[in-house]
């Protein structure tokens, strides 16, 4: 080979490795070649997290399977555009976006539910009359052989069970203590006092009966009651241990319980108030605009010393400086595990609204709100999934799914248990599991 023959073997290799130096750094840097528009584009990913190992597609065709362990999976160097993703595993619902995918940035997609097509049923106990769940998930309060029965769902065991002592079983109704240590039964005629701790429970014989009404309230030795004197509706309360009745608050229009506080709103002059029972100390929010001409306070959660408050069917936000109303017709409202979003439902719309600044995808900011979808049957209940990322929704036919909060690409909906106005069921969140009274029977459900 001649000298000159060498020389441009060498600068043909030198201009190669450049090129392919280009190449390779260019790559890595999520730079590419778009043959169609014919220009250099920086590409993107899309990032992926699902609960079950599954099959990943794009553009219907098959790229992979998440990760055995992890669930996770990554596709990177995409041209920007639109994609359509899908999830799917044999034997259950699967998931489906249209996934934008930018510039130097990663799609993430990192709490991805798949829901089986057909639960899974474990029966935990047969028989059961009526169940009531504390405020906790973590116990269970059911009429079982005329027969109150307390039952641990963590344990799965029964750390309880008393006769009903001559209370109607048809009639019963059940009041927890806000730590779900104690618990009141009654038929509206007579009641009983019951400590599972202490397995221990006592007929109130000398408690006025016009404490056990729909909002009958139990916190700590003292139950608590409203009753119409003068014209006025009053807040009494009975204590349990000297059966002494004392007045707590006079002319109120509605009350709730939070810890060792008791809110309440004076019909005086329509401020919430809260009354720290501990020290006896009251303290004053602002005048509440546009209340109902009737009605309870349903639900009360305070969070960073902010109230939000269900009074009839208008949801408030609190603080100390003003009140503002967030919705009408509301039928309840619920705060995801992170307290960053609060989420309500309407007879047939389900909503959220960021309490929180949220960084991460999909990014929120504070007072951000969005309706979630818009259904035509009637909602009567929702609850957080245990990743914060979906609602699951309870139709009054017994009906229920789990619903995406995430709407970019389109919101994935999926059906959990079929309607059946006959039974009851509660998600519970620690266990990740339906908790069902089906039939007559305690069934904690898979999905």
């Amino acid at each position: 080979m001649t000298k000159r023959t060498r020389r441009k073997l060498f600068y043909l290799s030198l201009i190669i490795f450049v090129f392919m130096s280009i190449g390779v750094l260019s790559f890595a840097s999520g730079i590419t070649y778009d043959f169609e528009n014919n220009q250099l584009v920086q590409t993107g990913s899309i990032a992926i997290k699902t609960n079950v190992e599954a099959q990943v597609l794009i553009d219907e065709e098959k790229v992979g399977d998440t990760a055995l362990l992890s669930h996770n999976f990554s596709r990177r160097n995409m041209l920007p555009g639109e994609y359509n993703v899908q999830i799917k595993k044999e034997g259950f619902q699967s998931w489906q976006k249209q996934v934008e995918v930018t510039e130097g940035l990663v799609s993430d997609f990192s709490k991805i539910v798949l829901v089986r097509e057909i639960p899974e049923e474990e029966v935990l106990d047969k028989g059961i009359q009526m169940i009531f769940p504390s405020p906790d998930d973590r116990r269970l309060a059911f009429v079982q052989k005329e027969q109150l029965v307390i039952f641990d769902l963590f344990s799965r065991n029964v750390i309880y069970t008393t006769p009903l002592s001559g209370l109607s079983a048809a009639k019963l109704k059940l009041v927890w203590e806000s730590r779900g240590e104690k618990i009141l039964v009654h038929d509206g005629l007579s009641a009983l006092l019951i400590d599972p701790v202490a397995e221990k429970g006592s007929l109130l014989t000398f408690l006025p009966r016009y404490f056990l009404n729909e909002q009958t309230v139990l916190e700590g030795q003292k139950i608590y009651g409203t009753r119409i004197q003068k014209g006025k509706n009053i807040l009494e309360s009975f204590d349990v241990a000297t059966s002494e009745t004392d007045l707590v608050i006079e002319d109120l229009y509605a009350f709730d319980f939070v810890d060792t506080s008791l809110f309440f709103v004076s019909n005086f002059d329509q401020r919430l108030y809260r009354l720290r029972l501990e020290t006896n100390s009251l303290e004053q929010f602002p005048v509440i605009d546009r209340l109902p001409v009737a009605g309870s306070i349903r639900q009360l959660e305070e969070r960073d010393r902010v109230v939000y408050t269900l009074i009839g069917d208008r949801l408030y936000k609190i603080d100390q400086a003003d009140s503002l109303l967030i919705g009408d017709k509301v039928v309840k409202f619920s705060f995801s595990p992170d307290n960053g979003l609060l989420g309500w439902i309407t007879g047939h719309e389900a909503w959220t609204l960021a309490t929180k600044d949220n960084l991460y995808q999909p990014q929120r900011r504070v007072g951000e709100r969005e309706m979630l979808t818009r259904f035509s049957g009637t909602l009567e209940d929702l609850t957080w999934h245990q990743n914060g990322a979906h609602l699951i929704l309870k139709f009054n036919t017994g009906a229920s799914l789990l619903a995406e909060i995430d709407l970019r690409g389109g919101s994935n909906q999926y059906n959990l248990l079929q309607g059946s106005l006959g039974n009851r069921w509660q998600y519970n969140q620690t266990l990740n599991k339906i908790v069902q009274w089906k039939n007559g029977n305690l069934v904690l459900v898979s999905y």
